[in-house]
C-alpha cells in the first residue's frame, strides 16, 4: 500500500514500511512477533530480508506503474 509517499508491504513473515526516501522504519518479524510489538527495522540479523522486502516491494511499484494508461 502507498500513503502520502510512503509505502507498506507484508507476506505472511514480514510486515515492513519505508519512507519517502526508501529507508525502512517499521520491520515486523510476523512469525516470531505474531503481535507486532517489536520493530526490528535497522538491525544488522534482519537486514537481509529488510534487503529482500525492499527489493519485492520496488518490484510492486514498477508493476502498478507499468499498468497505468
Amino acid at each position: 500500500s502507498e500513503f502520502r509517499g510512503e509505502f507498506m508491504l507484508d507476506n505472511p513473515t514480514f510486515k515492513m514500511a519505508v519512507n519517502r526516501e526508501g529507508k525502512a522504519y517499521l520491520l515486523f518479524d510476523r512469525v516470531k512477533d505474531p503481535l507486532e510489538s517489536h520493530n526490528v527495522a535497522g538491525l544488522a540479523q534482519y537486514k537481509a530480508d529488510e534487503d529482500a522486502m525492499r527489493t519485492r516491494m520496488l518490484e510492486r511499484i514498477s508493476q502498478s506503474l507499468l499498468k497505468q494508461p
